[in-house]
């Protein structure tokens, strides 16, 4: 939590934590009061194994609550990724709590839902989305999963300048816990 004023929400996606929007947080921290929080089962956050704490709802009801314990009437939610559908999810189940939504790269959880049901292209473009749910830490680490998330979501941006030597650390540190990546696959199992 940073700054004064209007409150905006910014909430990650998979594979990231609280960290991924640190240059926003900086940037608006002097007109607005900005949070980044670790979604749940990333970062520092409980990682719960069963994949009904993960849903759409239940996970609108920890951010509901975690405004109320922030006292924030109205905030501004800015979600990437997986972020985006709870932000989105959010502004759905309880819309007088939300001033605005900005989604990053991915739509809402009930487009998406319907793109596959409707779309074979879309279908098969989540094709991955089956094999992660049949994932588990001891698999996860068996596979170098850690590794893997590393060099394809993190390397890149450090190798282009993107990301600091310290800050592709920081990433590499927060994704590579087999038990907080499953916790993030459990995002998929549970609403896909």
């Amino acid at each position: 939590v940073a700054g004064d004023g209007p409150t905006i929400l910014f909430l990650h996606g998979f594979p990231s934590f609280w960290f991924s929007f640190i240059r926003q947080v900086e940037r608006f921290s002097g007109e607005y009061r900005v949070v980044a929080i670790d979604g749940l089962g990333a970062g520092k956050s409980d990682a719960p194994s069963q994949s009904e704490e993960y849903t759409l709802e239940a996970m609108s009801e920890h951010l509901e609550a975690l405004l109320d314990d922030l006292e924030v009437d109205l905030v501004h939610l800015v979600g990437h990724d997986w972020g985006s559908a709870f932000a989105l999810g959010l502004a759905q189940r309880y819309p007088d709590r939300v001033a605005s939504v900005t989604a990053i790269s991915a739509p809402s959880l009930n487009a998406t839902l319907h793109a596959l049901e409707s779309d074979p292209s879309a279908r098969e473009s989540a094709a991955y989305v089956e094999r992660f749910k049949q994932a588990n830490p001891p698999l996860l680490v068996l596979l170098g999963t850690a590794q893997t998330i590393y060099d394809g979501a993190y390397r890149p941006l450090v190798d282009d300048g993107k990301l600091s030597q310290e800050e592709g650390a920081l990433f590499r540190n927060a994704t590579s816990d087999p038990k907080r990546t499953n916790a993030h696959i459990n995002w998929y199992r549970a609403n896909l």
